[in-house]
């Protein structure tokens, strides 16, 4: 055993292995739940994977075709090499048509249309969302010339995101609610590195002077995003005081000229309409794809260390759908909002070492060491090593539990926002974790990338 002190208690070992399986413990009734199956401004400039894509014109599961094959750019990708492995859920609802669906003379075209067939986690029926609640998603090209889209190179791009972000959970378990829609829109030229963007692009998205990286998307990337939805197909719900678009999520893909495909280190953001001040959408940019998509979509933070960002929220406010996050002021064990998580629960009846309160009080804390919501940044100053502390295709058992409540809020399975957070608690909760697992990584304590296993639990 090792101690490592900086305002908290630290118990670390030296890591027996580092094993890439991931086993699920079911709840209360013994019976074993089906287990279900990659970077923001930690995401490094260069995307390391992709995976196999589509299937060209006509397409095959729900996509309706990108004009070419994505290609084998390497499996994994983003900052975290080593991938855990997780098993495909098993389907146990009978098979459904989705209707066809006529987008008019609209510009957007569907890229993937799933049936809007989902399980009900609390009731055990399925749910047939119709096109109105289903969870869009449109896609934005940024920096691709007309060359570039004609030789399918965003579509290429836009397959390369679904292979990332539905090949982890929950996303796998409920991709049948998403429609992802595209938007062939050209830039003049390619992006430069500049901020405010100097060349004619199409969004006008500002890129940091290395040209590595997403810089400012300001008022003139918002307006043309909001030119582009102008035409959406599908009228675009609202949250309501503020908290922007329901339905709907944007994620625009960044042309690196340095590689002639989808790059750069991403971020997230909110893009208000500069015509109507009370529209605004979530935004995804760049890579990573999962991970910034999680951002926008799951409204959850970033889990790396950094100095700089040293204002989490207390957890007394953590406690409404506005409020929840994966990221809070204090370890306590009896306010961390992951509590229910903790070895000893009924979710989690035998799992040491796993659930605790790891951070500092200046960055705040996380439920697990690892998680596709953590990163780099000051890490290795406080963890050794590298400082990755990303898993590219898993989401710690809260922040998966928080982008499933968010799957059934979005679609209004869960209508009412002042109310859905603690109908989710009282009776989606338990349901979820029986059906879908408590997901436990190999190894427990998780390894930093020099070796050394952590564990930091919650403070009474």
């Amino acid at each position: 055993m090792r101690h490592r002190g900086f305002g908290v208690f630290w118990i670390a070992a030296l890591a027996i292995g580092c094993g890439s399986s991931e086993s699920t413990s079911a709840i209360r009734d013994g019976s074993t739940a089906t287990d279900g199956p990659a970077t923001d401004r930690g995401g490094g400039a260069a995307d390391a994977g992709g995976g196999a894509g589509g299937s060209g014109a006509g397409g095959t599961d729900g996509r309706a075709g990108a004009g070419g094959t994505a290609g084998a750019d390497g499996a994994g990708g983003g900052l975290d090499g080593a991938a855990e492995s997780v098993d495909a859920p098993t389907a146990d609802m009978p098979p459904y048509e989705a209707p066809p669906f006529d987008a008019g003379a609209s510009r957007w075209q569907i890229h993937f249309i799933g049936s809007g067939r989902i399980d009900d986690t609390a009731s055990g029926n399925p749910i047939d969302l119709p096109m109105a609640r289903r969870l869009h998603v449109a896609m934005l090209p940024e920096g691709y010339t007309q060359a570039d889209l004609d030789a399918g190179t965003f579509d290429m791009d836009v397959e390369r995101w679904m292979t990332e972000v539905f090949g982890i959970e929950p996303y796998t378990t409920f991709q049948q609610a998403f429609v992802v829609w595209k938007i062939r829109v050209a830039s003049g030229a390619r992006i430069a590195a500049a901020d405010p963007q100097t060349a004619d692009t199409a969004f006008k998205l500002g890129i940091t002077s290395d040209g590595g990286g997403v810089g400012g998307a300001g008022s003139a990337t918002a307006a043309r995003v909001w030119d582009a939805l102008k035409d959406f197909p599908v009228a675009i719900t609202s949250f309501g005081s503020g908290r922007g678009s329901r339905n709907l999520v944007a994620y625009m893909h960044v042309l690196d000229p340095r590689n002639g495909r989808a790059g750069l280190s991403g971020r997230s953001t909110t893009a208000t309409n500069p015509a109507n001040t009370s529209e605004r959408v979530s935004l995804a940019i760049a890579l990573g794809r999962a991970h910034e998509f999680t951002h926008a979509f799951s409204r959850l933070s970033d889990e790396y260390l950094e100095d700089s960002n040293t204002n989490p929220r207390p957890n007394d406010q953590t406690t409404t759908s506005s409020g929840i996050t994966n990221v809070v002021a204090s370890p306590s064990c009896s306010t961390v909002p992951w509590r229910h998580l903790f070895k000893g629960t009924a979710i989690n009846p035998s799992g040491d070492q796993l659930v605790g309160a790891f951070g500092t009080a200046m960055h705040g804390y996380h439920a697990e060491l690892k998680c596709l919501m953590n990163g780099t940044h000051e890490n290795g100053k406080y963890y050794g090593g590298n400082g990755n502390l990303r898993s590219n295709d898993r989401m710690c058992n809260f922040c998966r539990e928080m982008t499933a409540f968010r799957v059934f809020e979005r679609s209004s399975v869960l209508p009412d926002t002042a109310t859905s957070l603690n109908t989710w608690i009282n009776n989606y909760r338990i349901p979820f974790f029986s059906r879908y697992g408590f997901k436990v990584p190999t190894p427990v304590p998780q390894t930093s990338s020099d070796g050394m296993a952590w564990w930091q639990p919650c403070t009474p």
